[in-house]
C-alpha cells in the first residue's frame, strides 16, 4: 500500500488541482531492451517531482500541487534465461501491486502518475484505477502510441509483453494477465489511439471488432493534432467512471526523442503535443496518467528525458 504523509486536505476550494501520487514502477521484463526499467528514476533524478511541484508561468499556472513520490521496487526479476520466473508472471507480480496502490491513491483523492518501465505497466495502472471507480461505471483511455499493443501470444511476432497490454486490458491475451485485468472496465467506445504508424493485421482487426478509435499519423497529418486529440479526450471523457491517458514516449517523432526502445518514423512533433495536452488533468471526470519506454541509456544527450518531464508538467498545470 502507498505511504501517502500528506492526505488531501478536505474542503479544497472547487477547481483546486488534485495532488499527484508520482508511482515510479522501474521494470523493463515485458520489453526486448530492459533499460526502460531504469527510465523511472531517471525522470525522478532531474527534477520531475520537483518541476510538478512548483507553478510555471510559461504555462500559465499561478499554483503548484502537492505530490507524493511512491517507489515500487526493484523487486527480483529473473532473468528470461534463468527458467526460475517467467516475465509474465514476474510482470503480473508487478501488476498486482501497482493496481493496488493506484486504486488506493485514487480512493484517498490523489491523482496517479505511474512512470513505468515498458508499457506493460498499463495493466497495473488501469486495472487500479478501474478498481477505484468501479462503483461509477467504465473507464475511458486516451493511448498515444506508435504501436497498438494489442497482441496475444498467439499473435506476436516478438512474443514481447509489452506490445500486448491493450488487448490484455481488453480482455485477450494469456489467461494469467487476463485473469488479473478482468474487471478493469475499460470500455472500448470510449477508448481512443493516437499517433499509431506501426502494427499488424491481426491487432487491428481486434480493435476494429471491438469498435475502438484508432487516429493514426496520416490522419493527424491531415486533420491536426490539436483538432485529433480534442475527439480522442471527447471519446475517453464520455466513460461514467472517468478517464486518462497513457503515454508510449515512442509516439513522438525518433528524431527529436531518441531515446525509446522500438522507435518508429515519422511521429508526433514534442512541442507540438506539449502545447496541445497541456493542463488535461484539471478536465472533468480526469482520473490520472502513465508514461512508459523511457531508456535512458538510449538518450546520451537527455533530449528525451527533457521532454518526457516537459509533457507531463504540461499534462498537470493549470
Amino acid at each position: 500500500m502507498p505511504n501517502l504523509s500528506k492526505p488531501p486536505r478536505l474542503g479544497v476550494p472547487a477547481g483546486a488541482p488534485s495532488p499527484i501520487a508520482l508511482i515510479a514502477l522501474p521494470v523493463g521484463v515485458g520489453a526486448p531492451d530492459p533499460g526502460c526499467a531504469k527510465g523511472p528514476d531517471a525522470l525522478l533524478a532531474q527534477g520531475l517531482e520537483e518541476r510538478l511541484r512548483k507553478p510555471d508561468p510559461t504555462l500559465g499556472q499561478t499554483r503548484g500541487r502537492t505530490v507524493e513520490v511512491i517507489r515500487l521496487g526493484p523487486m527480483s526479476t529473473p532473468t528470461r534465461s534463468s527458467g526460475a520466473t517467467s516475465p509474465t508472471s514476474t510482470i503480473r507480480r508487478h501488476a498486482e501491486r501497482l493496481a493496488a496502490t493506484v486504486a488506493e491513491c485514487i480512493r484517498r483523492g490523489y491523482q496517479p502518475l505511474v512512470l513505468g518501465g515498458d508499457h506493460a505497466c498499463a495493466i497495473g495502472t488501469w486495472k487500479g484505477v478501474a478498481e477505484a471507480v468501479a462503483h461509477q461505471g467504465s473507464v475511458g483511455l486516451v493511448w498515444l502510441d506508435a504501436h497498438l499493443d494489442a497482441h496475444t501470444p498467439a499473435t506476436s511476432p516478438s512474443g514481447m509483453i509489452h506490445g500486448m497490454p491493450l488487448a490484455v486490458l481488453l480482455g485477450h491475451g494469456d489467461a494469467r494477465l487476463v485473469g488479473l485485468a478482468q474487471g478493469a472496465g475499460i470500455d472500448p467506445r470510449h477508448l481512443c489511439l493516437v499517433g499509431v504508424r506501426s502494427f499488424e493485421a491481426e491487432e487491428s482487426a481486434l480493435l476494429a471488432g471491438l469498435g475502438v478509435r484508432i487516429i493514426q499519423m496520416a490522419e493527424i497529418d491531415s486533420r491536426g493534432l490539436v483538432t485529433t486529440l480534442r475527439e480522442a479526450i471527447e471519446i475517453a471523457s464520455g466513460a461514467p467512471g472517468g478517464w486518462g491517458v497513457s503515454i508510449d514516449l515512442d509516439v513522438l517523432d525518433p528524431l527529436d526523442a531518441p531515446g525509446v526502445g522500438s522507435p518508429v518514423a515519422h511521429g508526433l512533433e514534442p512541442q507540438e503535443l506539449i502545447d496541445a495536452i497541456a493542463g488535461i488533468a484539471m478536465t472533468p471526470g480526469f482520473l490520472g496518467a502513465e508514461m512508459s519506454e523511457y531508456n535512458p541509456e538510449l538518450d546520451p544527450e537527455g533530449t528525451t528525458g527533457r521532454v518526457a518531464e516537459a509533457l507531463l508538467v504540461s499534462i498537470f498545470s493549470n
